[in-house]
């Protein structure tokens, strides 16, 4: 029997979610989330700090290091989740996604990740949505919900972002791609996210901020041929003694559109291909 790929996320030890009504409907919402991933034919497991109460029914790997000097929370170090993750996977592709995050179910997506090579990468935006009931939404425009890689493929990779934090999202796909890997950005139907507040100061985000471009400048190796790396890293450099906030969201800004460019070109592609062999063939 074959063995149903894992999806590694960090669970909260509470999520609060209020309905349209006003009702706080975190608790429901997270085992909804939690039911979706396994009829989903997923195997999650939580990766969390020691020092975080844990009352989930998903396997949970406990970490000693955490982040709750940075983001005032015990998040856990991203390197550390993929050092956690791969050595659970034991040499099979698996998954990542937000702890807030519904799959949706009768899809193939188990077993795209389930397939994946060496080199190969999806990943996805979600779809914000108003009600767990709603059926459609707005696909989210700032970053990324859900990744699914090849254990071989983060070998080495190092940072200091942090997950569920902000800037990750963006970095993660990047060093991938940098590293030779093939993203693919897959569409963001089969993710949906219940809409609530940000729960992130703008300290947060511009010390993450600083910290993606510190470690952008440091893996840059051939990206002088990426004209959108190039322009944030010479803004960014004249902006270190000044406001950074303005310049950091064009780094943002430039970046998602880079890599919507290169990831989703590949999958227009195929299908352009796809359609003249339906010509020839027709």
């Amino acid at each position: 029997m074959l063995r149903k790929p894992l999806l590694v996320t960090s669970l909260p030890p509470r999520m609060s979610r209020l309905a349209s009504k006003g009702e706080d409907i975190g608790l429901m919402y997270q085992k909804t989330c939690i039911e979706s991933w396994r009829a989903a034919s997923f195997h999650p497991v939580s990766i969390n700090s020691s020092s975080e109460d844990y009352p989930h029914s998903v396997s949970k790997i406990s970490l000693q290091r955490d982040a709750r000097s940075v983001t005032g929370r015990p998040h856990v170090y991203f390197q550390d989740m993929l050092a956690a993750a791969a050595e659970e996977a034991e040499g099979r592709p698996f998954a990542i996604t937000n702890s807030d995050i519904l799959l949706a179910a009768g899809t193939d997506l188990s077993d795209r990740v389930s397939s994946l090579r060496r080199g190969q990468v999806i990943f996805s935006r979600r779809i914000d949505i108003d009600e767990v009931s709603s059926k459609e939404g707005l696909a989210w425009q700032y970053g990324f919900d859900f990744f699914a890689v090849h254990p071989d493929d983060i070998m080495g990779l190092s940072t200091e972002m942090i997950f569920g934090a902000p800037w990750w999202d963006h970095f993660f796909p990047l060093m991938l791609h940098f590293g030779g890997c093939r993203i693919n950005q897959i569409e963001p139907h089969q993710f949906k996210h219940l809409k609530h507040e940000d729960r992130w100061d703008w300290d947060v985000w511009e010390k993450l901020g600083c910290r993606f471009m510190a470690e952008l400048k440091a893996s840059r190796r051939d990206v002088q041929t990426e004209w959108h790396l190039t322009e944030a890293i010479a803004a960014f450099d004249c902006a270190l003694n000044l406001d950074v906030v303005p310049t950091l969201h064009s780094v943002s800004d430039a970046n998602l559109a880079y890599l919507d460019r290169v990831s989703i070109r590949r999958q227009r592609l195929r299908s352009l291909l796809r359609m003249r062999s339906w010509l020839r063939n027709a």
